[in-house]
């Protein structure tokens, strides 16, 4: 979203649309603007395609978030996007959505890692046929996580690093996990998870590690007008 539509329309003009699943978000401005459909046209504009696969409710911005699922709702009705979905989102907020909402969020998209997993949320999402997905899936390669006797272990027993051991532990999960990567060979390191599995005791020992500690903003005290 924002200016990586923009490089993602210029990069993926050529190539044919069915290779790639593409993602975009209405932002808190977006929303307190009022017209969905307006940003998402704009979205697709500046991404050079008709319609994207997933189109997410970046936060659950106080005052606007039910009216603006509403617009979502008529976005998806009107094949401007494949599916929606919502972010940051916690127990309460889906409640919130439930009074209002003709249709159900298909992804939620909450920060998730070994310090901060998330196990009500996705457990949530499984009772109610959600698919989660993490954003900081590595957890910023917290010195906890990079220090971890557990986490060293486990990448040394299966010889691979850290970040996919992590990878590994959100796919077994059932969780998208979002990986951000600036290096090519961390590119192809974070696909190359799919040659191994962690044991019960593996996820086991990696879930302890949970701390709850959360590296980014709490949707219930974040100001709406910085994030």
């Amino acid at each position: 979203y924002g200016q990586s539509e923009r490089v993602l329309g210029l990069a993926l003009r050529n190539k044919p649309r069915e290779d790639y699943f593409i993602v975009t978000k209405v932002s808190n401005k977006e929303q307190r603007d009022g017209n969905v459909e307006s940003a998402l046209r704009n979205s697709l504009k500046r991404l050079k395609v008709d319609q994207v696969d997933l189109y997410l409710m970046h936060w659950p911005q106080t005052g606007t978030f039910l009216k603006t699922w509403k617009q979502m709702e008529d976005v998806y009705c009107k094949g401007l996007t494949r599916a929606i979905g919502v972010c940051n989102f916690k127990e309460h907020h889906f409640k919130e959505l439930e009074a209002v909402a003709q249709i159900s969020p298909m992804v939620c998209q909450v920060e998730s890692h070994p310090l901060f997993p998330q196990d009500d949320i996705l457990c949530y999402c499984k009772k109610n046929e959600i698919q989660m997905m993490a954003y900081t899936p590595s957890g910023r390669f917290d010195k906890r996580l990079l220090d971890s006797t557990i986490l060293n272990k486990i990448a040394a027993d299966h010889n691979k690093t850290i970040a996919q051991i992590i990878i590994r532990w959100h796919v077994q999960r059932n969780v998208i996990p979002v990986i951000n990567t600036t290096k090519l060979e961390h590119l192809v390191d974070n696909m190359n998870v799919f040659d191994f599995a962690l044991t019960d005791v593996e996820m086991q020992g990696i879930s302890a590690l949970n701390c709850n500690c959360r590296l980014r903003y709490d949707p219930d005290t974040v100001d709406f007008t910085k994030c």
